[in-house]
């Protein structure tokens, strides 16, 4: 093993650390990202040659690195970036971080350079990414076509088997989604880490009708689309309003209608987003929906209320219910020893509705909670309808962008999207993903997740990488 300081932009190396032998890094104190922002660091470089002309060679390659530097970051049709590539001499692996800036100070007179038998200093003004990556990257594993209200992906599941290595998320570099059928308008993804709760026993469907209908509730099977995940083909609950204009509770599910062992009660803890898929039965009907959380046998004044939601589509869909965690109550002021998790077991959802215009009714299929506080994507507008692929990357720089096209490559549209923290946690993991074609949720449609080409994602570090 030996020490790797190193510049790279494509095949091009230009080595700093030759020990003596043109380079020689003298001194370099790395800095860590506290959260991925850039570093600036400034190492000493001491650089040997044999006369003026052979020193104009080596400074010509720093001037050189400086304009792709620059290249890359005004011009996104460059894409070669530089890297700084680093390794200490024990240790294991090699890991690079991109240059976002770069420049450099001579510490010598101009006419120094014979009299010190043409050694030059100079001071490199390095910006970086927060971040090291492994240079080579990895292949995660595909999901083949499934279908369903909220479809699990086990991106670490076999073949691949391999749980994200690293000490912070691993940088997506290219996620390509498929639908069968038709495009993809409208996809939510959460990502969820066993460092952080259950994985394997997460439920991403919460079922309307597994909960406790009111009065104004009551379960029926004539949804057309007989692919519905509830207990029964169909089912969803059938929301009829006592009178117009008039705020009612329709159901409530709690924990245990969803997670059969209180053992798995915290695969469901943490925040999420949480969506409803719903429809109004005819179109003249307007009804504002609400979700509440909070604990059984609470006052209904007293739970947690999220946004008012108007639902005015005809056809299945989701309506973004608001951002809540489960369970209500913060581990953080009171813990599992000054409050007994059993009490958990008592959190509740409730779905309240108003309708305003119409005089029929609301119909209640599912809750799908999407993870938002490991990293989550929401794309809207996301391909055309006769287009069936959706693609989503992040660049080497932190820069995002999501593309639909048609089978053959041809663009249709720019996606918009919001992301925060969208990226794969260190060790297992998986991801959830509700999807809707153009103008409607059909659950016969099945979604695949692959890959555009080459490696998928990179494993990152905050400071050293060792054997990893």
């Amino acid at each position: 093993m030996a020490r790797i300081a190193k510049f790279r932009y494509g095949a091009t190396d230009v080595d700093i650390d030759f020990d003596g032998h043109v380079w020689n890094t003298e001194s370099w104190v790395p800095k860590a990202s506290a959260a991925g922002e850039d570093v600036e660091e400034t190492p000493t470089v001491l650089i040997v040659t044999a006369n003026d002309d052979a020193m104009a060679v080596q400074i010509q390659l720093l001037d050189d690195l400086i304009l792709r530097v620059d290249r890359y970051r005004t011009n996104c049709a460059y894409e070669t970036p530089v890297w700084l590539h680093a390794k200490r001499n024990l240790e294991t692996n090699e890991r690079r971080a991109i240059v976002k800036r770069l420049s450099y100070t001579p510490l010598n007179s101009e006419f120094d350079c014979e009299a010190m038998q043409y050694q030059s200093q100079y001071q490199l003004n390095i910006v970086r990414g927060g971040y090291w990556e492994d240079p080579t990257g990895r292949q995660y594993q595909t999901l083949a076509a499934t279908a369903g209200a909220s479809v699990e992906w086990d991106y670490t599941a076999a073949p691949a088997s391999h749980d994200i290595l690293g000490d912070v998320p691993a940088r997506l570099a290219n996620l390509l989604v498929e639908n069968a059928t038709v495009g993809i308008d409208k996809l939510y993804a959460g990502v969820r880490s066993a460092d952080v709760r259950q994985v394997t026993n997460f439920e991403g469907i919460w079922e309307c009708e597994d909960g406790t209908n009111t009065a104004r509730g009551g379960d029926d099977n004539s949804e057309p689309n007989t692919a519905s995940p509830g207990a029964a083909a169909g089912i969803f609950v059938l929301g009829t309003p006592s009178a117009p204009d008039t705020w009612e509770e329709y159901l409530y599910i709690r924990i245990s209608n969803v997670y059969g062992a209180a053992a798995d009660y915290d695969a469901a803890f943490g925040t999420f987003l949480w969506l409803l898929r719903t429809k109004v039965t005819t179109a003249a009907n307007v009804f504002q929906v609400q979700l509440r959380w909070g604990y059984h046998g609470m006052a209904d004044a007293d739970y947690v209320r999220g946004p008012i939601v108007e639902v005015t589509n005809t056809a299945w869909d989701y309506a973004e219910m608001g951002v809540q965690k489960i369970p209500p109550r913060d581990y953080h002021v009171f813990d599992s020893a000054t409050i007994s998790p059993t009490l958990d077991n008592l959190t509740q959802v409730q779905v309240w509705a108003c309708r305003t215009a119409g005089a029929s009714t609301i119909e209640f299929d599912c809750l799908c909670p999407i993870a938002v506080d490991e990293g989550y994507l929401i794309v809207k507008e996301g391909i055309e309808a006769t287009a069936r692929y959706l693609a989503y990357g992040e660049g080497p720089d932190g820069r995002k962008a999501s593309y639909g096209f048609v089978v053959g490559g041809v663009l249709t549209k720019y996606g918009t999207f919001d992301s925060m923290g969208f990226a794969l946690p260190p060790g297992d993991g998986r991801m959830d993903l509700v999807y809707t074609r153009e103008g409607s949720s059909v659950l016969t449609d099945t979604i695949t997740v692959s890959a555009l080409s080459g490696e998928t994602y990179y494993e990152r570090w905050r400071s050293l990488r060792g054997v990893e």
